[in-house]
């Protein structure tokens, strides 16, 4: 059981977990047997004593992406660093100094010593994971610190990513702290350019932007800046040579759900803020970036489904289970996981609906229609498909689409492997609303009576009716055939 909420026992437990030697001594935790390592182990009580990562270390962690960002060259490597750790203060996003953790951070040597130790092990990007590496400048001297730190960078030639964001009042005149110049929220137009321009070879090449909108209450609304301001602060930042920023907004207070006209208008180099989407008219974004509504995730498994079979097929298709239910004998089954009204035994959705979908080894699955489009992804095994006039062979990864009312069916190949697939239908705008109420019908009838007669094709209508299919020499004939 871990007791330790702060995470600075998390290595030695995963360490003890696993069976490797520990990394530190084990702490924060009870064990099985009742005995408890003390509470907390006693670490350097300046970071400026932790020690810097070996280059054997540095050299393994090193990365050649991150999270689809266009890189320099496609031989750009990427290292990281965490040169501080804590927070100044409690807000609602983390609850940091509960855990008595104040703010600290690594002198300027130091800090440029583990950027110094990426370079030489090839990186010419590095991620700086800290959100709190402005804490600085609410120290004496700290500003000098930062920039003396982003010079330094420079001179290696190295590019920073800031991809936790940094906490933007602390980029004003004012820094938000209590002094003489505390209320001046004005833009720090030279700490802004140290920590943001990029010259093609150095300085910033990414950054993460917060909208820093609090979740819950006003009482820590004071760390963060009034709205315009940010607005301001966004506008100063934008205006960088920066190549790449992504902007996350958390919508909090009750007036943040007019979010059309948070952005819009206040910060024309970020775009417009519309229908839930940060649009950039100037290709600063990388991406969208989108707000997340109420609905819940949710994950279900087939386990917990019903396996089904088509109830309008014959009996000796579907098997003996009632009520559409499929059972040992059934030549297919399929578990619906998404469409109109599955709650709770399946997502709710009114415009498609999607199942996994199995057919035994050898076994045909009759030409069929019905009036929704259709497709089908194949991620298991293998057949020889009909649809319409085209005959072909799918595979895992083979996608088909069945365009509405064209006859259709499969016949697996393989005498041993299950045929799996993925299958859905969707409604367009120019379709009927209650298609999903016709599902599919086989479209031989008479030749659907018996596994021995049915074919994946369709068949002329001359050459089917209702009289019984009669088998002599292996040859299937027909009496009384007429139109």
């Amino acid at each position: 059981i871990v007791l330790d909420k702060s995470g600075a026992a998390n290595g030695s437990v995963m360490d003890y977990v696993l069976g490797k030697i520990p990394r530190d001594e084990l702490s924060g935790v009870m064990l099985a047997n009742g005995s408890q390592p003390p509470p907390r182990v006693r670490w350097p009580s300046r970071i400026e004593d932790w020690p810097l990562p070996t280059q054997s270390v540095v050299k393994q962690c090193l990365g050649t992406e991150y999270r689809g960002l266009q890189l320099p060259d496609e031989n750009t490597l990427i290292g990281s660093v965490f040169t501080d750790i804590g927070c100044d203060r409690k807000c609602d996003f983390c609850q940091t100094p509960n855990y008595h953790v104040g703010f600290r951070a690594m002198s300027p040597e130091r800090t440029l010593q583990w950027f110094e130790s990426q370079k030489q092990a090839g990186a010419h990007l590095v991620l700086n994971g800290s959100d709190q590496f402005l804490g600085r400048v609410l120290k004496k001297e700290g500003r000098e610190d930062v920039l003396e730190i982003m010079k330094g960078i420079r001179e290696m030639e190295l590019g920073v990513m800031w991809f936790n964001g940094l906490e933007l009042k602390k980029m004003t005149r004012g820094r938000g702290i209590n002094r003489k110049s505390g209320d001046d929220l004005t833009p720090d137009e030279e700490l802004i350019s140290a920590l943001f321009d990029w010259d093609g070879k150095s300085g910033c090449y990414f950054a993460y932007l917060p909208g820093e909108r609090p979740m819950l209450g006003r009482e820590n609304y004071s760390k963060l800046l009034p709205w315009q301001e940010h607005c301001e602060m966004m506008r100063a930042i934008a205006r960088t040579s920066i190549p790449h920023i992504r902007y996350g907004i958390i919508v909090g207070f009750e007036e943040d759900s007019r979010h059309s006209e948070l952005v819009c208008g206040a910060t024309p180099e970020l775009g417009c803020l519309e229908e839930n989407v940060v649009k950039c008219s100037h290709g600063c974004f990388e991406d969208k970036v989108y707000l997340q509504q109420g609905e819940t995730p949710r994950v279900i498994h087939e386990d917990d489904l019903e396996k089904k079979v088509n109830a309008s097929y014959p009996d000796w298709y579907r098997g003996s289970a009632p009520n559409g239910l499929a059972d040992k004998d059934s030549h297919h089954y399929y578990y619906t996981l998404i469409g109109p009204g599955l709650a709770p035994a399946g997502i709710d959705a009114e415009n498609i609906f999607c199942a996994s979908y199995y057919l035994k080894p050898g076994k045909t699955y009759p030409a069929h229609n019905h009036p929704s489009r259709e497709f089908y992804f194949i991620f298991g095994g293998e057949a020889r498909w009909q649809a319409g006039d085209k005959e072909f062979d799918v595979k895992a990864g083979s996608f088909i689409m069945h365009p509405p009312y064209v006859p259709h069916g499969m016949t697996n190949t393989s005498q041993t492997e299950w045929l799996s697939a993925l299958t859905c239908w969707w409604i367009e705008s120019d379709d009927p609303k209650d298609v999903f109420n016709y599902g599919g019908k086989v479209t031989n009838p008479c030749l659907s009576q018996s596994p021995n007669t049915a074919v994946r094709h369709k068949v002329p209508l001359s050459q089917c009716n209702s009289s019984p299919v009669i088998e002599e020499k292996g040859v299937t004939t027909k009496e009384n055939t007429k139109d």
